[in-house]
């Protein structure tokens, strides 16, 4: 078989002008196993439903009809790529011309070595594509011809900061990563803005979130970022991050308070000393940030990676980091050891937010909702922990009854958040573990064979 990339669906006005009969068929398809050996494809065509089988070794292909209830309950392992088939012989060849969103490929059956394609395609613009084996596995790259206009991009963000951005599957991890980063500064930009404004405490936790999420998934993308700014950023991040946090711990406690009858004076007392604090915590016109969000000709690019190969990888190595730390966590537990399981939880959880689109199957997104669960779960016990601490320093004089009574009530409530959460661990562990079996599909040899010369 020969095998041949276009950019658009021409050629069949060029076959219906020749009057060449064409057998046409709407597939959509999904792969449930993926493995050096075989392939196990899922695919409704028209309105019946198959499994395909390729076995790799013996070069063999083996379909069988399946009913509808079988082709919706399978596990899928890569998204659900829909095209248009087009069946048709030419001069005793045959010929599939396979009609995706935005591009198509060609196949004929060359029985013999020198055929060559017919003459009525000789102004069709196509590559042939017949030993590269990234176009074997489209089902893995759905969205791969999804073009970003880096200035367009900035122009909506800029203005709508919080859309979902949707990237190309084999785009540039680095260009990726840097669109991210830039969609976050607007979001913490807006954000800021906003709690500059109203002074609400809602909004100072998402500036500790954002902060977070920038700083998590910088860490996980430092293998292709210049070592020097990479420690720059971090500095910056961190130091936003404390500021933003210590603030955060006396503004939420107040909220609780406010909440509490006969709080007024312990109320005054923390505000008092929120009123010492600096509460400077935007980032500074910093030249290295400023000039990093520029950067998309990849001057401070340390390598080149294809992003959903590189995000799989990293995902899936933080799943299994996250259980490995979930599984020694118990009841007897320092809440300093969930504090440094939360570190975890936070890079998963935000590699998860930006990517589990990238992979658009449910088991990616049901571990994320999963993570997501965790990781507020930690964020309380780890404020309330705060509110203790705080509480600590403040307990002396006439509050010190009514405060020691407060911090007896968060303690039981963190007490009942760590129950919660040992209680999850097992239900957790057993969703990481399927997720981690699809993602390592992601980047198997036999997938990622794609050059890296695009990039």
């Amino acid at each position: 078989m020969r095998k041949f990339l276009l950019k658009n669906d021409d050629i069949l006005n060029i076959l219906y002008e020749n009057n060449i009969l064409v057998v046409k068929s709407d597939i959509s398809e999904f792969c449930t196993k993926f493995t050096k050996f075989e392939k196990i494809i899922y695919s409704k065509k028209d309105e019946k439903y198959f499994i395909t089988t390729y076995n790799f070794n013996k070069k063999t292909k083996f379909e069988v009809e399946i009913s509808k209830n079988e082709y919706k309950e399978a596990l899928k392992i890569s998204p659900v790529i829909s095209k248009q088939s087009y069946k048709f012989s030419i001069e005793g060849s045959d010929f599939i011309l396979e009609d995706y969103k935005g591009f198509a490929t060609l196949e004929f059956d060359n029985k013999e070595s020198n055929s060559n394609l017919p003459t009525i395609f000789k102004n069709i613009d196509m590559k042939e594509i017949t030993d590269e084996k990234f176009y074997d596995n489209m089902l893995f790259y759905k969205k791969a011809y999804l073009k970003l206009d880096n200035k367009k991009i900035m122009k909506v963000l800029k203005n709508s900061p919080f859309l979902k951005l949707i990237f190309p599957d084999d785009i540039d991890a680095y260009k990726a990563f840097l669109t991210l980063i830039n969609q976050f500064n607007f979001q913490y930009l807006s954000t800021f803005e906003k709690y500059t404004l109203t002074k609400n405490s809602d909004f100072l936790y998402d500036l500790r979130q954002k902060i977070v999420e920038i700083s998590s998934l910088l860490n996980e993308f430092k293998d292709i970022i210049d070592d020097e700014i990479f420690t720059n950023l971090q500095n910056l991040l961190r130091q936003n991050l404390d500021n933003i946090d210590e603030i955060y711990k006396f503004k939420s406690l107040i909220d609780y308070f406010k909440t509490i009858s006969y709080s007024k004076k312990t109320i005054n007392s923390l505000e008092f000393v929120l009123k010492n604090q600096n509460e400077f915590f935007g980032f500074k016109k910093d030249l290295n940030y400023e000039v990093f969000l520029e950067d998309f000709n990849g001057f401070y690019k340390k390598d080149s990676k294809i992003l959903k190969e590189f995000v799989a990888r990293k995902i899936r190595f933080n799943l299994v980091l996250v259980q490995k730390k979930f599984n020694k966590l118990s009841s007897e537990s320092l809440n300093s050891e969930f504090f440094e399981f939360k570190i975890f939880i936070d890079s998963l959880k935000s590699l998860l937010k930006s990517f589990y689109l990238v992979f658009d199957i449910k088991i990616i997104k049901k571990i994320y909702k999963e993570v997501l669960k965790l990781s507020i779960r930690l964020d309380d016990l780890y404020d309330r922990n705060s509110w203790c601490e705080i509480i600590n320093l403040y307990d002396k004089g006439e509050n010190k009854a009514f405060l020691k009574e407060q911090k007896d009530e968060i303690s039981v409530f963190m007490f009942e958040l760590r129950s919660k959460l040992i209680g999850e661990k097992s239900n957790f562990i057993d969703e990481a573990r399927r997720s981690s079996k699809v993602l390592k599909v992601y980047y198997k040899k036999e997938i990622y064979e794609k050059s890296k010369q695009n990039h």
